[in-house]
């Protein structure tokens, strides 16, 4: 069963924040946002990689996140978008994977995203699930 443990909520900012050396799919942009969760609340940097096409979208996302104690945990998203007809929005699937930093204990080492982009409001709210006892 899974059990919901974090919200992250994503904000395009339309420029380059940081983007790592190797990751799959074109360069799409980055952003800043926040995580909110039981075990890990924080300041998130991020950026996109996608191979674009009109209905499905694979992707990766990768950023850290920064808490208020100074921790850094990284994480990846991998997974695919699907574009709702007739809206500007784009619903995804994906994995998630957190590595390194002192707070990395309090998270699951991989996990299941889901969620909306908000292509208006250039916005992204994912939920966060690991499996449950």
């Amino acid at each position: 069963m899974l059990e919901k443990f974090a919200d992250m909520h994503l904000q395009y900012m339309g420029e380059t924040i940081w983007v790592p050396e190797t990751k799959l799919g074109d360069y799409i942009g980055s952003g800043n946002g926040t995580m909110t969760g039981a075990a890990l609340s924080g300041d998130v940097k991020w950026s996109l990689f996608e191979n674009q096409a009109p209905d499905v979208c694979d992707f990766t996302l990768v950023g850290t996140i920064h808490d208020g104690d100074g921790a850094e945990i990284s994480f990846e998203i991998l997974g695919y978008s699907v574009h709702e007809p007739d809206t500007r929005t784009w619903r995804l699937s994906a994995g998630i994977r957190f590595t390194g930093g002192a707070g990395h204990a309090r998270l699951p080492a991989t996990g299941i995203v889901t969620g909306v982009f908000e292509s208006e409001s250039q916005t992204h709210h994912y939920e966060l699930f690991r499996n449950g006892s």
